[in-house]
């Protein structure tokens, strides 16, 4: 009888996890360390660790893959005023692979976009004391951890009972987050903090409910992120008031979701005086299309 593993690992071994990572089996009981991804340059090797990255309580993936919304990329281009250079801002972009996806397409087409890109969860934060590690997203919620070389795994089943308790122990007690033992460390893709360094994108500490930037773009594209799964309708409709205040008039607004199996059901919106007027549905259209034509928009007052 083949004894069956308690616990994860975490290794910060390149080699090692290169070789996992050509095996769904091993990917399973081996975890890169987090401190890998401010200082590696192998792309591949970075993106597969962030995208093991649970956060919002745990319940929200950073995984995305790139092309995901490759249908919708050209509707927008197409709808974007044509012979200008458009301000956008991207919302909730996860890893930020797509919207490095849209930035490419309008560099096809010989525009060169102001590109501004905004996710809740674009960091975590990697708290060490001795052989405890623990880790936070930004709103400050535990999401992992390790004692040494052991993974603390909320998400870990029975077949791992050691990960799982481990996490829970290292839940009872809370460090302060701040401190030379804290380190900042980017959940965004290797190539898309490429284009930040670049300055090909910048990056915008943005809630969707609540924060204001004094940018006005002339697209928002809010995909996944106000959804009815998540959310109830007047938080929805808050979410949509805030991200209309920051648009120019006649800007386009793009809200949708993408189901499981893998189609984008969405719909562009532009900002005629104070309301949102549907230009174009794609398959089904997004799943909150009445609150966003139910909602007229404050603008801001001179």
């Amino acid at each position: 009888m083949v004894a069956r593993p308690v616990f994860k690992i975490v290794t910060s071994n390149k080699s090692l996890l290169r070789m996992v990572g050509r095996s769904r089996l091993l990917s399973r009981i081996v975890r890169g360390d987090l401190l890998l991804l401010p200082v590696t340059q192998d792309r591949e090797l970075a993106d597969r660790i962030v995208s093991s990255v649970w956060v919002d309580r745990v319940a929200l993936s950073k995984e995305t893959a790139g092309g995901r919304f490759r249908d919708l990329d050209d509707i927008l281009i197409d709808l974007t005023q044509q012979g200008s250079n458009p301000v956008i801002h991207d919302v909730g972009v996860s890893n930020g692979i797509t919207s490095l996806d849209l930035l490419d397409r309008f560099h096809a087409r010989e525009l060169c976009p102001a590109f501004y890109i905004s996710d809740k969860f674009a960091r975590c934060l990697h708290v060490q004391r001795g052989l405890v590690t623990r880790v936070y997203d930004s709103y400050g919620t535990l999401i992992q951890g390790r004692v040494g070389i052991l993974f603390a795994d909320p998400q870990a089943s029975w077949r791992f009972a050691g990960s799982r308790l481990l996490f829970l122990l290292l839940a009872r007690t809370k460090p302060r987050l701040n401190g030379s033992n804290v380190i900042e460390i980017p959940l965004y893709s290797r190539s898309v903090r490429d284009a930040l360094e670049a300055g090909a994108m910048t990056h915008l500490d943005y809630d969707v409910f609540s924060t204001y930037v004094d940018i006005k773009f002339d697209v928002v594209r809010c995909m996944n992120t106000i959804t009815r799964k998540y959310f109830a309708r007047d938080r929805i409709a808050a979410a949509l008031s805030n991200l209309g205040r920051s648009l120019k008039p006649s800007g386009l607004l793009l809200v949708g979701r993408t189901p499981p199996n893998g189609r984008n059901d969405a719909t562009f919106f532009r900002l005629v005086a104070d309301r949102f007027v549907p230009v174009r549905v794609v398959n089904q259209g997004a799943d909150i299309h009445d609150v966003v034509t139910d909602l007229r928009i404050q603008h801001d007052s001179c």
